[in-house]
């Protein structure tokens, strides 16, 4: 009796394990442009440095559609629509502002580095660098599509803002 209660419960959290698992679906509700990516630097040290992601989406095959995320090198972003048909994703990097000095006790302000809620997430897909995926939902689930092709644009070089007279 107690070999039947134990092997229920194993089966139970093995299955429950798998649902959870992301699975890439083979078409998408949506017809998919050339993807590019492109690193931007700041001008100024503060503004630090990303990734903007370009999606075109020249057609949505189905009703009921909403673009939700963007997967790509360990990073996930959230989807903005630049338009009806240009679907976007910003990965942005910059550094702390950290106090140092030769007095540890001036350095107490200083915060430890924290993920924001989009990079505590694991990252759940073994992609190259040229892939991403794509989450949408479709009539209320979550579902994954993966871009194979990311071109690498060159980077985007601000330049450093005139001095105020």
């Amino acid at each position: 009796m107690k070999n039947l209660i134990y092997s229920g419960i194993i089966l139970t959290l093995l299955f429950s394990g798998c649902s959870s698992q992301k699975i890439l679906q083979t078409e998408a509700p949506f017809v998919l442009g050339n993807v590019t990516a492109q690193k931007w630097v700041g001008g100024m040290e503060q503004t630090g440095t990303g990734y903007e992601l370009k999606i075109p989406i020249p057609e949505i095959l189905k009703d009921n559609v909403v673009l939700e995320e963007v997967f790509f090198r360990g990073r996930i972003a959230e989807i903005t629509m630049e338009n009806k048909q240009v679907a976007m994703a910003k990965y942005t990097s910059s550094k702390p502002d950290i106090i140092m000095h030769a007095d540890p006790k001036e350095e107490v302000g200083n915060q430890p580095p924290s993920m924001d809620k989009k990079s505590k997430k694991k990252f759940p897909f073994e992609l190259t660098s040229s892939e991403a995926v794509l989450s949408y939902n479709e009539d209320g689930k979550t579902k994954y599509f993966k871009i194979k092709k990311v071109k690498e644009l060159a980077p985007k070089i601000f330049p450093a803002a005139k001095p105020r007279d």
